[in-house]
């Protein structure tokens, strides 16, 4: 039962990796633009309307739901995922393999090179920072990023930026930490332990 836990978790992993690292047309940088999902109980701003998909992966357990939400500019893009993972999942796994799975699949999906990854917190929600290097196919490709990662229950949030150069690190940061949770405390699994 537990191997087929952790199939399942993969998958939902790398469904949401894949989700990131598709791309659209290139939009110029705008003013920021307030955003909030009632589904997805967050708030954030981006430089731009964001687009929203939806991906389902049918499982033994259910079909999994991932929504995403990108802005693509002319400096950076911005991406927003959340899906909620199964609990029995989140149960044999623990949260924090939960997240480390969740970079692991991103990486490889997306053909990045992990420089750094360490804990984070949120307006007291913890989670987990990567800052990565992609392998871009041409010159000017965005090829570093930064990553956020956070479990509340059992919904998995994966705030994403890729960029070219430093002369984003404002816009980056505001965009990370504009995010918002809408009615959600800190999750029962995680407890005063955080991720350790």
């Amino acid at each position: 039962m537990r191997a087929y836990l952790f199939v399942i978790l993969s998958a939902f992993i790398l469904v949401t990796a894949f989700t990131l690292s598709q791309v659209e047309a290139s939009v110029p940088l705008s003013s920021v633009t307030p955003f909030s999902s009632e589904e997805g109980r967050f708030t954030m701003e981006a430089p731009g309307e964001p687009q929203r998909t939806h991906m389902a992966h049918s499982s033994f357990i259910g079909t999994i739901h991932v929504y995403t939400y990108k802005v693509r500019t002319t400096e950076a893009n911005y991406t927003m995922a959340y899906s909620d993972v199964p609990k029995i999942g989140i149960f044999f796994a623990g949260p924090k393999n939960v997240l480390k799975r969740a970079k692991k699949g991103f990486l490889k999906n997306a053909k990045g090179e992990e420089l750094d990854y360490y804990p984070t917190d949120h307006e007291g929600t913890p989670g987990m920072e990567l800052k990565f290097k992609l392998f871009g196919e041409k010159p000017g490709d965005k090829n570093q990023g930064i990553a956020r990662f956070f479990l509340v229950k059992n919904r998995v949030y994966v705030l994403v930026v890729t960029y070219m150069d430093s002369s984003q690190d404002e816009a980056n940061e505001k965009f990370l930490d504009s995010f918002h949770l809408v009615d959600q405390k800190k999750s029962p699994l995680l407890g005063s332990k955080g991720l350790k």
